[in-house]
């Protein structure tokens, strides 16, 4: 997969970041809920931590704010022990 990511333009890496950013988020939302309800599971940290490392994009913007949405979730996965 990250063989194709050399041939997308910044038009695709972009979309690509945009995708990750909504699914991370998600997930992070989703980690709140379960905190809330008294647990979490050992599948939700390990989705989070796949979608932690992934696209950044090309827009430089975008970038910046990836890696902030990034930093938040190894946060929770070091805070939870993942």
């Amino acid at each position: 997969m990250f063989g194709l990511q050399d041939d997308w333009s910044p038009a695709e890496a972009d979309a690509a970041a945009q995708r990750r950013a909504q699914a991370v988020l998600g997930e992070l939302g989703a980690l709140q809920l379960a905190l809330l309800d008294g647990g979490v599971s050992v599948a939700r940290l390990s989705r989070l931590a796949l979608l932690a490392e992934g696209e950044a994009g090309a827009d430089p913007a975008l970038r910046e704010i990836m890696q902030a949405i990034s930093l938040r979730a190894r946060v929770e996965l070091t805070r939870h022990g993942a």
